[in-house]
Parts: structure tokens; C-alpha cells; sequence
């Protein structure tokens, strides 16, 4: 009998007043990656859309950083959780970008050199375009 996948549960929260989701349900689009990725650690996935300076005190408490960034993520064993600069957001493609790239991030990608920030950009970029959000 084929194992069953299971499906994390996905949570998004956001901390700001804009609205931020598109046509695409997010929630779908990183399941469908977490499913090609053979991923499944995962029990819960939380997503955190915030301002810069909340991104900002995130980076600086937890990797020394006193600057602003698109993206956070983190990996905490059944739980990762992601959190996205509503500020760093100019169209609607850029949410699902920084989703995505924050999602790899959990998965285990990097982006520490220039072969591997290439991989990872080529990556989102083709999720994007299997959705049709590029």
C-alpha cells in the first residue's frame, strides 16, 4: 500500500492593515512545492506577513543583522515558519516569490554563493511560472 503524504498545516497572519492575497490561494501553491520538493517534516507551516521594521528586529535578534530584508524563515523541526516584508511587496508576484523562497529556505536550500543563489532564484521562478504568477 502507497504511503499517504501528509499535508502540513498551513496558517497566514497578518500583522499589517494592507491585504495581501491575490488569485492565487497560497496555501495550495506551497503545498504543490512541498509535494515536488518529497518534503514532509513538516506538521505546521506558519505564514507572518509584517512590516520592514518587525523583518528588521527579526534579522538583528536572530542573525545579527541591524537591516531590513523581503524574507525570513525559519525551520523548527515539525514547524517552519516564514515571514514576509509587506514593504519589500510592489506586485502581487513578489508575495509569491518571497513565499517561496522562504519555503526553500526550510526545505534546505541556500543561497551562499553565487551557483546556489542561481539554483534557488530558478527555482522560484519556475513555481511561479507553473502557477502562472511570472
Amino acid at each position: 500500500m502507497k504511503k499517504k503524504i501528509s499535508r502540513p498545516q498551513i496558517n497566514i497572519f497578518n500583522l499589517t492593515d494592507k491585504a495581501i492575497l491575490g488569485k492565487i490561494d497560497p496555501v495550495r501553491l506551497l503545498q504543490h512545492i512541498l509535494k515536488k520538493e518529497h518534503y514532509e517534516n513538516l506538521e505546521v507551516l506558519n505564514i507572518i506577513v509584517a512590516n520592514a521594521e518587525y523583518l528588521r528586529n527579526l534579522n538583528r535578534k536572530f542573525f545579527y543583522r541591524n537591516k531590513t530584508t523581503n524574507v525570513i524563515s525559519f525551520n523548527l523541526d515539525s514547524t517552519g515558519e516564514i515571514y514576509v516584508s509587506v514593504d519589500a511587496v510592489i506586485v502581487q508576484s513578489d508575495l509569491y516569490y518571497y513565499l517561496i523562497h522562504g519555503l526553500l529556505h526550510i526545505i534546505g536550500y541556500d543561497h551562499k554563493d553565487k551557483k546556489t543563489e542561481k539554483l534557488m532564484d530558478r527555482r522560484c521562478r519556475d513555481y511561479l511560472k507553473k502557477f502562472s504568477l511570472l
